[in-house]
């Protein structure tokens, strides 16, 4: 997400305090100009490693989930074939610079002959480990982590003796953990071979297990899972293996799935016993060889608060449609409910989950992919291919929209039986923590609450001592806002809306995914009131127009709208001293309301800083806003407005890279910007200087050289004064 415009971000903020401020309309976002920047506070940013950033539902997947398809860019691979993917280039993804691996999702289409696919890095020797087995005419998947390296390519083989297309769609990426592996983090490896008991014996019985100790050889000990491709070898019944940490129960999920004599593989995300092992269980009439190959590992401890971390769980069955019907083109959707994916908040919600999905008793051949809320522009790529009256099992990575539900869908023209295990979750993508004080004493504000945006609607509460923390799956930049709220519900009269930064520009903090910002202190002033009456000299009423109130040090900003009887109020005034001005209205003038006209674009910070210098140096005088007292204003007329025309002269006849600047007399800058021919100002009565600019060569109104040496040029009411200004 890019970062909301300046512009954008004031109409959204002083939106925000009409709201509090009842009577105080918001500034529309055209009219904001004249209204001071704030220098953005520090904020520090804490991005945690070895992260897991799953793809975007409902953008990357509907625009660029496909990476690579052999159907479409080429012709199926042949026997014993490698071909390098160049998958971040020309798509719609491209690598972050710290990923350290992606997780993608192969899908053997087609194959003529049984045999393997492999994909690994480009730059790397090509691994013992394959990353899928298939078998003649039947498409199967399988998750995939792959390392990525300087090359940023990958490879894949055709390990057989027939042809087969290749499909790659992409799942997510591993970020990089600094050599730091907080709880969660991944740390992808080059593939290790764990067990393979056709070398160490025996097969695994059946209806037996074997315990595979993974730490100390795929896996550091201490890690709380691994990323394991647990693979049976020509089998000879078919069956299904069943893996958990050896000292667990025995749960009911499936790790993987095969037929009679061809092997088959599938990657997952495995917990670990407390010393380090799994246990894999054959559930076939007949002993089965075991070959498990490790591709990374998780790092121990609690990562529930760590952003975007990876956390293997206990399985939880979410989904079984033999208890109820089967999927099928008259019920081709059917809901994935995710434990902790609560639509109704937004605190704590998983980011993405590990599924474990399985097919069977399927009447003719088909696949599933994943939906989001029936909308079929946002359709995965398929997650399980099967065959007719296969049994399938594959391991994917899915993250959850920010808004919506997942759906399992189904395209297949007869039936077919599912089942989702969900066996690991990937934490929420960003969190942001910080204090609301008080502005007077830097006391904690309890009970407050606070909005994040981006959407305005990530909402925390205070703690006691006036913290909070908030956990979102957005990503981009971030405002935090905050007021006094009362206890039994509501807002708290007697204190102003704040926000990290001041709330006329609050700090736009950028917000990555594995990332938990800390901002500033909110700090919440206290209220008072403010009225004046504006008039004019030619019987009209001012109706309509705006007074806008600044406080000094550039913080908050105030507007309120004149009345048709020239009465104006703002009841609710953040305590401190203030310069009152005209907004939309030049030529507002009086003893204590001083209007310098404004440029119609926005400045700098520091121009913004500038020109609230400028306006108390050119006279404009400095109010207090107190605690619940109301300041009278003192009254205002308003002034016809003059106009200034300004002939510029250029003896090569060409305007080209020639700036104007207009000033007041006291060199406050009324507006910049490229020079014409002839231009107008509309200006209130007052002493202005015009200075053109060509390269290194400046003339001022006068002919001087510099605008403090320029001749002032008068502008009266409802009269247009000219000057000429000869450039060299």
């Amino acid at each position: 997400m890019s970062a909301p415009s300046r512009r954008a971000a004031v109409a959204a903020v002083l939106g925000a305090l009409a709201l509090a401020l009842p009577g105080v309309p918001a500034v529309a976002a055209g009219g904001t100009s004249g209204i001071a920047a704030v220098t953005a506070p520090d904020f520090t940013v804490e991005k945690t490693g070895g992260i897991t950033q799953l793809s975007d539902t409902l953008q990357v997947e509907a625009t660029g989930g496909v990476l690579y398809d052999s159907r479409s860019v080429g012709e199926a691979l042949k026997a014993n074939q490698t071909r390098t993917l160049d998958l971040f280039s020309g798509t719609a993804l491209t690598a972050p610079a710290d990923a350290t691996a992606v997780i993608l999702n192969v899908t053997a289409v087609s194959p003529t002959s049984s045999g393997w696919l492999t994909v690994w890095p480009s730059d790397k020797t090509r691994p013992t480990a394959s990353t899928l087995n298939f078998a003649p005419g039947t498409p199967t998947p399988n998750l995939a982590v792959v390392q990525l390296t300087a090359s940023r390519q990958l490879k894949v083989m055709n390990g057989s003796s027939g042809t087969t297309h290749v499909l790659v769609s992409f799942r997510g990426w591993v970020r990089d953990n600094g050599g730091d592996p907080r709880p969660g983090s991944v740390t992808p490896t080059d593939a290790t071979r764990v067990v393979d008991t056709r070398q160490t014996g025996p097969a695994v019985p059946a209806h037996g297990y074997r315990d595979v100790t993974v730490t100390g050889v795929g896996a550091p000990d201490g890690a709380s899972a691994a990323l394991l491709d647990v693979i049976a070898v020509k089998p000879t019944r078919a069956g299904y293996l069943i893996a958990h940490p050896s000292d667990t129960a025995r749960p009911n999920t499936t790790a993987l799935t095969y037929r009679v004599g061809g092997d088959r593989a599938g990657l997952s995300l495995m917990r670990l016993s407390a010393n380090g092992k799994v246990r894999v269980w054959n559930m076939s009439a007949a002993p089965v060889h075991l070959v498990i190959d490790s591709f990374g590992w998780v790092a121990a401890g609690d990562s529930s608060d760590t952003p975007a971390a990876t956390a293997a769980i206990s399985p939880v069955r979410v989904l079984d449609t033999r208890a109820t019907r089967p999927l099928s083109p008259s019920n081709s959707l059917v809901q994935i409910p995710v434990p902790g994916d609560d639509k109704g908040q937004n605190e704590g919600r998983p980011s993405g989950v590990v599924l474990a999905i399985t097919v069977t008793a399927g009447t003719s051949a088909g696949y599933l992919d994943i939906d989001v809320d029936a909308s079929t522009a946002s359709l995965t790529p398929s997650i399980v291919n099967y065959g007719k009256g296969e049994t399938v099992t594959n391991t994917t990575y899915v993250a959850l929209p920010s808004s919506g539900r997942l759906w399992l869908h189904t395209n297949t023209a007869g039936s077919v039986q599912a089942i989702v295990d969900v066996v690991g979750l990937v934490r929420h993508r960003t969190e942001i923590a910080g204090r609301l004080v008080t502005e007077a004493g830097r006391d904690p504000v309890y009970p407050g609450l606070l909005t994040l945006s981006p959407s305005g609607g990530y909402v925390a509460n205070t703690a006691a001592d006036g913290t909070y923390r908030t956990t979102a799956n957005t990503y981009g930049f971030s405002n935090a806002c905050g007021r006094a709220s009362l206890a039994a519900g509501g807002s708290d009269p007697t204190y102003a809306l704040a926000c990290v930064g001041g709330s006329v520009y609050p700090t736009a903090m950028p917000v990555a995914v594995g990332s938990k910002v800390l901002a500033a202190d909110i700090q919440v002033p206290r209220v008072g009131a403010a009225s004046g009456l504006v008039t004019s000299p030619t019987g009209t009423t001012p109706g309509g127009a705006s007074v806008v109130m600044r406080r000094t040090d550039d913080a908050f900003a105030v507007r309120a709208v004149v009345g048709s009887n020239g009465r104006w109020s703002a009841p609710a005034v953040p305590v401190g001293t203030y310069v009152v001005t005209g907004s939309d209205l030049v030529g507002l003038v009086g003893e204590t309301i001083d209007e310098l006209p404004s440029t119609t674009t926005l400045l700098s910070a520091a121009q913004e800083k500038d020109r609230m210098t400028n306006l108390i140096a050119a006279g404009a005088k400095v109010l207090t806003v107190t605690p619940g007292a109301t300041l009278a204003v003192d009254d205002a007329s308003l002034l016809v407005p003059g106009s200034l025309k300004a002939d510029v002269v250029d003896p090569d006849g060409v305007l080209a890279n020639v700036t104007e600047t207009w000033r007041t007399e006291t060199g406050y800058v009324v507006s910049t910007g490229t020079a014409i021919t002839s231009s107008t100002r509309r200006l209130r009565p007052g002493n202005y200087t015009l200075c053109v600019t060509e390269g290194a060569t400046t003339v001022c109104s006068g002919g001087a050289a510099t605008w403090q040496t320029a001749t002032p040029v008068t502008v009266e009411s409802d009269v247009t004064a000219t000057t000429t200004l000869t450039l060299p």
